[in-house]
């Protein structure tokens, strides 16, 4: 469902992490994010998906500059980017520390140990589709086997027959 739709089945106050990843129009995502504020508890993150795609009709990142800039926020650049932004007053401390990073090489190494993770995962994540497409087409090399080797048993017993018909006893 949108997420229009989906405000209905949730209580003010009640959502701790929203990942915003619809449409990406500048208008849409600032909809949807004004939409959903209500709905966000004091321990509330919201992550915002694609802030660094500026192509076509995107806009995420228009929206993620104008809060980002008025909110402790973190950002990823790897990908399309992914914007943290700690909203409650009673965000867990490991958001808040991330967000107010000590040093521009703390902020760097998060950065690129996500980044690290992420790769490794899509390699995972190609590595495990790339093996069950080796084991369908191993299953269909099985069955096409398997039905050559019963098409040779059959034209076997079936020469053998004729043989045997050819080599009966004269009555």
């Amino acid at each position: 469902m949108t997420f229009t739709e989906a405000l209905a089945y949730f209580a003010d106050g009640s959502v701790d992490l929203l990942h915003i990843d619809g449409f990406h129009t500048y208008e849409a995502v600032k909809e949807d994010y004004r939409r959903w504020l209500p709905k966000l508890s004091n321990r509330a993150v919201v992550l915002f998906h694609d802030i660094n795609v500026r192509a076509s009709d995107f806009g995420v990142w228009r929206l993620w500059d104008e809060i980002s800039s008025s909110h402790p926020s973190f950002e990823f650049f790897h990908c399309h980017g992914l914007g943290v932004l700690p909203i409650g007053n009673e965000v867990p401390d490991a958001i808040a520390s991330l967000c107010q990073p000590a040093t521009l090489i703390d902020t760097s190494r998060v950065r690129d140990r996500f980044a690290a993770l992420g790769h490794l995962h899509v390699l995972e994540y190609k590595s495990v589709v790339a093996i069950d497409r080796l084991r369908v087409e191993a299953g269909i090399a099985q069955q096409e086997i398997k039905r050559e080797a019963q098409r040779e048993s059959e034209v076997r017993e079936h020469n053998l027959a004729e043989v045997a018909a050819n080599f009966q006893a004269p009555a």
